[in-house]
């Protein structure tokens, strides 16, 4: 999934998915970590890194929507 700038700053993910609670924001990515730089950000969100995890964390625009992705557990793409 990549990202784009939009002019107020925030980064969207592309295509942009709409809120599954609100219906009405969309998810903006606030937060994109390597195994190297995750626990810093993390504990912001209320997370304690452990290990090589690599975290993508978006919120909707509207309701802040939170949903957390580990990007260490994805299959792997053949």
């Amino acid at each position: 999934m990549t990202a784009r700038q939009t002019s107020g700053g925030e980064r969207r993910s592309q295509p942009e998915r709409l809120c599954t609670m609100c219906l009405q924001g969309v998810y903006v990515t606030r937060l994109e970590t390597d195994a190297q730089s995750g626990e810093g950000g993390m504990q912001r969100f209320g997370f304690t890194n452990s290990g090589n995890v690599t975290w993508h964390v978006e919120a909707c625009n509207r309701c802040g929507h939170v949903q957390v992705f580990r990007r260490d557990w994805r299959e792997p793409q053949h």
